[in-house]
């Protein structure tokens, strides 16, 4: 019986001492696994922290593309409002030059082209023989003459521009009614021919078309007097006119069907 005692107790301290040493270990074991488990979790995270933030880029990218797509279209809008704008006032200025001149037939064009020997004293423009166009007609552009048909073909024309040296038209001063010749230089200045020195030229006078000949409509700008010269024993002034013609601006043109053609 003393020995079943002893053995007894000698399970129970067993059980005990065995108790208390598997609590010690999962205490140490915890200790050096927390540290790890610690490092795992941290490690989770920020992997879930990066995954998040490139969705959120990836939203981002796309959500930048569509803008931008966005912008580029309403920029394609406002160059095509911008072009109708400017096709609206240039259909406004053929219809008041239509009411200025209504005892002459205008037809509306546009530049083509330009001259490959010399593009500052030649263009093409869209109107020929079939328009009703035809050598010596005039052209204008922006209000302003800017020269006269030298050629017409079937579906196009060449323009001579008012800076050829070979261009010359009647003209008068718009403030003393001067009659005189203008004829072309280069595309900044002209001359007037055959200047009297008793006419009364001013500088700073517009010059303009005439209808002297009964054939170009009267009134259509051309330059304004730049400088008047005359030195005793010369038959005529030096009359210079400033043109400022820029070929290259010029894009819808205005070209004037003589009267006596329409007449016919």
């Amino acid at each position: 019986m003393r020995k079943v005692f002893l053995y007894f107790i000698s399970f129970i301290i067993f059980i005990l001492l065995a108790t208390f040493i598997l609590n010690k270990a999962k205490i140490v074991s915890f200790s050096i696994v927390a540290p790890i488990l610690n490092g795992i979790s941290y490690v989770d995270e920020k992997i879930n922290d990066f995954l998040k933030y490139i969705e959120e880029k990836g939203e981002l990218i796309e959500e930048n593309k569509k803008l931008k797509y966005e912008v580029e279209k309403l920029k394609a809008k406002i160059i095509h409002l911008k072009s109708v704008q400017y096709q609206n006032m240039k259909l406004k200025e053929i219809l008041r030059f239509k009411e200025n001149y209504p005892r002459f037939i205008i037809r509306a064009g546009k530049v083509i082209g330009y001259s490959p020997e010399n593009w500052t004293e030649f263009i093409y423009i869209n109107l020929g023989k079939e328009d009703g166009v035809s050598k010596g007609d005039l052209v204008i552009s922006n209000g302003h003459l800017i020269g006269i048909i030298f050629d017409s073909v079937n579906n196009y024309s060449t323009v001579m521009l008012i800076s050829n040296r070979n261009f010359r038209i009647p003209i008068r001063t718009r403030k003393t009614r001067e009659l005189a010749i203008y004829q072309g230089s280069n595309l900044s200045y002209g001359y007037l021919k055959y200047v009297k020195p008793e006419q009364d030229i001013r500088e700073g006078d517009l010059i303009e078309t005439t209808d002297i000949d009964n054939r170009y409509p009267a009134g259509i700008p051309i330059g304004v007097v730049k400088s008047v010269s005359y030195k005793e024993g010369e038959v005529f002034k030096n009359v210079k006119v400033e043109i400022n013609l820029n070929p290259l601006n010029l894009e819808y043109v205005i070209v004037v069907i003589g009267k006596s053609k329409k007449e016919q």
